[in-house]
């Protein structure tokens, strides 16, 4: 109804068949589920899922809605990495309250921060050890609780789903955080950046937020599945040297991962105390993911202009 709404009230769709339009999509499985209509369109989502004609990766996924699906995006792809974007999540400064980057000045971490990170991999969430979500999270959630899980009592490697009120000080304790999904989207990439935890990507062809912007192998790694009984070796054979150049790198993008600047505009706007923010919030919001987003696209446009002046 929205689609046919601005197709019969304005010119600026059809003249281009949407390719100038953004359209945000916000299911767990992003664009999935987004009419095929709107293929042209750049598509803002949180789900970054590249296959071509994937399967569902949830109870509700597409193929439970047939005869409709085939009317779907989703039919033959999800997402397309050369004009969708994969956005942060939005995540509540309370959400990282406990962050190293949350103290003081956000641009410099303490002094000494890294030897604060006395444990080597964690992962807090829903793990889909029940019957009911046998196929959660495609069982990469299962698989890391049955490598990993027994571990958690040593304290350097914990893999749980036992809640915390110290999820955030476990974050920030942390060198390594996994990255997997649920039933589609996760905010597991975001909790890591944020807490300066090097973010472990085990997702096979699935785009986290804004890799295809930044340069996000100087930050995170990405172990396929199929290594991910070696995952603890993999990280302990890391140079340590290496190690200090993505905390420095998670250290310098941090930003992009936030909303900072709708935190301060609504406080302004309120007049409300703003949620607790480091020093230099104001500086940090100029390359907060609005300010991304928006330099992404001016870049796309000039793209597109010097390509029509060919």
């Amino acid at each position: 109804a929205l689609l046919d709404h601005i197709r019969g009230t304005y010119p600026h769709w059809n003249a281009s068949g949407g390719a100038d339009h953004l359209w945000p999509l916000t299911h767990d499985e992003g664009a999935c589920y987004a009419p095929a209509a709107l293929r042209r369109a750049t598509l803002l989502t949180h789900w970054g899922r590249d296959e071509a004609r994937p399967n569902g990766s949830s109870e509700y996924h597409l193929w439970r809605v047939k005869p409709h699906a085939r009317q779907m995006y989703g039919w033959q792809r999800c997402y397309d990495p050369c004009k969708d974007v994969v956005l942060p999540s939005w995540k509540r400064p309370e959400a990282f309250s406990d962050s190293p980057f949350m103290r003081a000045n956000g641009t410099a971490e303490a002094q000494g921060e890294a030897r604060q990170r006395d444990v080597l991999f964690y992962f807090n969430g829903v793990l889909g050890t029940t019957q009911q979500l046998q196929n959660y999270s495609f069982g990469l959630r299962q698989q890391l609780h049955k490598l990993f899980g027994h571990l958690a009592q040593q304290g350097s490697v914990v893999v749980t789903d036992q809640k915390t009120s110290r999820y955030s000080e476990m974050l920030s304790r942390s060198q390594f955080c996994g990255v997997l999904p649920g039933w589609g989207w996760s905010g597991r990439m975001e909790d890591a950046v944020l807490h300066g935890c090097i973010p472990v990507l085990l997702q096979d062809r699935i785009h986290a937020p804004w890799e295809t912007v930044l340069d996000w192998q100087s930050y995170a790694l990405r172990v396929p599945r199929r290594q991910m009984p070696r995952l603890l070796e993999i990280l302990r054979q890391l140079p340590s040297e290496r190690v200090k150049r993505m905390q420095g790198a998670l250290r310098a993008v941090w930003p992009r991962f936030t909303y900072l600047s709708v935190f301060i505009a609504e406080s302004a706007r309120t007049k409300a105390p703003a949620a607790s923010l480091p020093t230099d919030a104001a500086e940090l919001a100029e390359s907060d993911a609005v300010a991304t987003l928006l330099r992404l696209l001016e870049a796309r446009l000039r793209l597109r202009r010097a390509r029509r002046d060919v």
